[in-house]
C-alpha cells in the first residue's frame, strides 16, 4: 500500500504534523496485518512550482504535455499515479486553502476534464485555528472527487491553539480517519456513483462529444469508450439514474451541438 500526502502549508508545521501522524497511523495498521505500506510526503513549498500562467493548454485541444511547467507537474503526477492513496492536506489561509495548494490544482485542471484517479482513495484534510475549515475541506473532496475518486474522506479540524495539542478527541479524531482510509485502501471498496455524479458525467459527455479528434479531452474520451457508453465513466447504475442521465445527455448534446454552429457561423468572413 502506496499513500501520497500532500501538503500545502508554506511551513513545517501543524499541517505536515497532522499528515506525518496519519501516515504513522495507517502505516501501524499495516503491519499489524502484514501487509507492506509506504507513506511519502510532498511539501509543495519545496517543488518551486512557478505560477499557473491559465494559458488553458491544458485543458484545450492541445493538452497537458503543452504546459509551460509540464516538467514540474510531471513528476507530482507520477507520484500520485503511483499512490493508492492521496492525502490533500492544507491549512486554511483567509477561508480558503493556501495559494500553494491551489496552484497545484490549478497545474490539474486537466484532471477535472480527463478524470483518471478511479482506482485510487482519497483523503481531504484541513486545519485552523479559525475558521474555514469545513468549506475548506469540502473543496478538496470536490477536487479529489472530479479526478476521479469515488468518495473520498474529509477530515476537517478545528485546532484548540495555533499548535496542534494532542487530547482525547484529536486523538480519536485522527485514528478513525486513519483506520477508515486504511480499510478503505486495503479492501479495495468501490463507490457506487450518485445522481449528481450521473448528471456531471452526462454535462461533460454531451459537451466533449460534439469535439473532434484533434482535441485532447474528445481523444481521451474517445480511446476509452466514453462516448459511446450511456451510464458512467467506470460501472453502472441503476436504471433511474441511467434514465435521467441520457436525457441530460441528450439534451445538452443539441444545445451544445447548435451553440458550436451558430459559433462557426459567426466566425466565418
Amino acid at each position: 500500500m502506496r499513500v501520497l500526502g500532500i501538503v500545502g502549508s508554506g511551513r513545517d508545521g501543524n499541517t505536515l504534523e497532522l499528515t506525518e501522524n496519519i501516515l504513522q497511523r495507517m502505516e501501524r495498521y499495516a503491519t499489524a496485518y502484514g501487509q507492506e505500506f509506504e507513506g511519502e510526503i510532498l511539501k509543495l513549498k519545496d517543488l518551486e512550482l512557478p505560477l499557473c500562467r491559465s494559458c488553458h493548454n491544458c485543458v484545450t485541444e492541445k493538452g497537458e504535455k503543452y504546459c509551460p511547467h509540464r516538467e514540474i507537474v510531471a513528476k507530482v503526477e507520477e507520484k500520485i499515479q503511483a499512490a493508492d492513496g492521496i492525502i490533500l492536506a492544507s491549512p486554511v489561509s483567509s477561508l480558503q486553502v493556501t495559494g500553494l495548494m491551489k496552484n497545484l490544482i490549478d497545474h490539474f485542471s486537466f484532471y477535472f476534464h480527463r478524470p483518471r484517479l478511479f482506482d485510487k482513495y482519497g483523503l481531504a484534510l484541513t486545519n485552523t485555528a479559525g475558521a474555514g475549515h469545513k468549506a475548506s475541506g469540502r473543496y478538496l473532496q470536490s477536487v479529489l472527487h472530479a479526478w476521479g475518486i469515488g468518495k473520498p474522506q474529509i477530515l476537517p479540524l478545528m485546532l484548540a491553539n495555533v499548535k496542534v495539542v494532542m487530547d482525547n478527541k484529536m486523538d480519536r479524531r485522527l485514528e478513525r480517519a486513519a483506520r477508515k482510509f486504511y480499510f478503505q485502501i486495503s479492501h479495495r471498496k468501490a463507490s457506487s456513483p450518485s445522481l449528481y455524479d450521473i448528471i456531471y458525467y452526462s454535462v461533460w459527455r454531451g459537451f466533449i462529444s460534439t469535439g473532434s479528434s484533434e482535441e485532447a479531452d474528445y481523444d481521451y474520451w474517445q480511446k476509452r469508450g466514453w462516448l459511446d457508453q450511456s451510464y458512467y465513466y467506470t460501472s453502472g447504475v441503476n436504471p433511474v439514474k441511467l434514465a435521467i442521465g441520457g436525457l441530460f445527455y441528450r439534451f445538452l448534446r443539441r444545445t451544445f451541438a447548435k451553440q458550436q454552429a451558430q459559433n462557426e457561423r459567426i466566425e466565418k468572413p
